[in-house]
Formats: C-alpha cells, structure tokens, sequence
C-alpha cells in the first residue's frame, strides 16, 4: 500500500468518525440555531450586504465551535486511551496519520461552512433579490481561518497531556476569547491576534473598514483583507507544522 492509499484510508476512517459519532450532530444543530437567530436580525434589512452580516457574523463562532469539538482531543486522545499503541505501531508514517486526521477535519468543516453560506446566500436573493458577489471571498476567507483554527486545535492537542485538558483550553482559546475580540473597540490595532483578524470574514460582506478622524486616530481598528489574508495563513502553517513535528516525536 502506497504512501497515498494509506493517507486516503486514514482520512475516510476519520471522516467517517466524525460523521457517526456526537460532533457532526452537534455542529449541525448550533449552525441550524445560529442561523434561526441572525435572520430575525437580517429580515429587518432590505440591503443584501446589510442582510448577509449578522448572518456571515455568526460564521466564525460556529467554525471555531467545530474546530474544536472536532479535533482538539483528536491527537491527545490517542495516547490518552491507548490506542496510538495501536495506531502508531501499525506500518504507516507519523506524518501521513497527521495529515490524514487533519484533512478529515477540514472536510467536513469545508462543508458545513459551504452549507451554511448557500442557506445564507438563498435567503439574502428571496429577500433582497440579489446576493452580493463578496459573500464567495467571505466564503475563502472563513475556510482560511478554519485552516488556522484546526492548526490551533492540533498544536494544543499535541501538547496536551489529555483530551479534557486540551479540549478545555482550545474552548478558551477559540470560543470564549473570540467573545472578546469579536465585540471589544481597539485604540491600537492588534493586527497579530487571530481573533482579530477573523471579523474580516463578516467585514468584507459589508465592506467594513478603520474609519480615522482629522488626527489619523481611532478607537475602533478594523482589520485589512491583505494583513487578515496573511496572519491567518501564518497562523494555520506554523501551528500546523509544529503539531506534525510534535505528533512525529511525542512518546506513546
């Protein structure tokens, strides 16, 4: 069996976990209740870009949920109830069972979000009549932060000494945090803070930038689609290549 037909089973195996067991269930239901919840705040918008935004608003909250319920015990699990003797015994690379575990996790989060923006975009045209051509570069931009928020997941799970430690702490670290950054103003831009970054994902639906007065200040920084672009790319790659390395190394 090639190195790819092994990455191929594993993925599978991992998807087909995630579909069966409590998590898929779960997501679904928080997607279907966030969703309830925004259009009651959108049908009073007869703009399709003030229509979208409370709707897109709640797609970084429900990204982070699956991340997290989705693989932050993934990896720590392993060696926690003793299955990586099994598992990491077997004739098959470290690093393509860590590829495999992370693409079945983006997957179905790939899906779940595309889901959740055509419900979106389906709605904005019955009741606008049109949908904003923004709302597929809101749709790259919130699958590039799913890919910084499993790199996240992966990185505390792999350092984690067990599932609850590491599932608690991503919970912080992409939920609750996210609270915070999501609805707090800033004198100063934390441009290096995911969380940050993240409202993008929603401001480009409604085109919203940092707005400066006569003194080129402000209390309320917004973050710009190239520096979003790139701390969300650097914060899924080095997360994800530190996890690999970690899950390469870590002691059964």
């Amino acid at each position: 069996m090639s190195s790819t037909d092994r990455l191929i089973a594993v993925t599978v195996f991992e998807i087909r976990r995630i579909l069966i067991g409590w998590r898929m269930p779960v997501c679904l239901l928080v997607a279907l209740l966030l969703f309830i919840a925004s259009i009651g705040t959108a049908m009073s918008e007869d703009d399709p870009r003030r229509f979208l935004y409370p709707l897109i608003s709640s797609v970084v909250l429900l990204i982070s949920l699956y991340s997290v319920v989705s693989f932050a015990d993934n990896v720590s699990d392993e060696f926690e109830k003793g299955t990586g003797l099994v598992v990491l015994t077997l004739p098959i690379s470290r690093y393509t069972l860590f590829a495999g575990k992370f693409i079945a996790a983006y997957i179905p989060g790939t899906v779940l979000a595309f889901v959740y923006y055509m419900a979106s975009a389906i709605a904005c045209i019955i009741c606008c009549g049109e949908v904003p051509s923004t709302i597929w570069t809101s749709l790259l931009l919130a699958l590039l932060y799913l890919f910084a928020a499993l790199g996240i997941c992966s990185l505390v799970s792999c350092l984690s000494p067990g599932s609850n430690v590491s599932f608690v702490v991503c919970l912080l670290l992409l939920v609750v945090a996210l609270f915070y950054f999501l609805n707090v103003s800033f004198d100063t831009e934390p441009w290096y803070v995911l969380g940050y970054e993240s409202r993008i994902v929603s401001n480009h639906v409604l085109g919203v930038q940092t707005v400066f007065d006569s003194t080129m200040s402000t209390t309320d920084y917004q973050p710009l689609l190239s520096t979003a672009t790139i701390m969300m790319s650097v914060y899924g790659v080095v997360t994800t290549a530190v996890a690999a390395v970690l899950f390469r190394y870590r002691q059964i």
